[in-house]
């Protein structure tokens, strides 16, 4: 999954996956969300509009693509 401010500068990647999305809530070390933090570092984003790509081999080995928009607010 990547993520992309409205300028095209990517501000998060991962490559991880997991299925417990609670334990991203509570867990500060979970990196396969993003906390709204650039490039995890501890400057938080602005607000505003972002882009995330997200490639995925299902299970029957398919190649998939999901890309999109989201509002980061505060």
């Amino acid at each position: 999954m990547n993520i992309y401010s409205r300028t095209g500068q990517r501000v998060f990647s991962t490559n991880n996956f997991t299925s417990d999305y609670y334990s991203c809530l509570s867990d500060v070390t979970c990196d396969a969300a993003w906390d709204g933090k650039i490039n995890n570092g501890s400057e938080y984003a602005p607000k505003g509009t972002y882009a995330y790509a997200i490639n995925l081999t299902d299970i029957n080995g398919k190649l998939r693509t999901y890309e999109g928009n989201i509002t980061l607010i505060r």
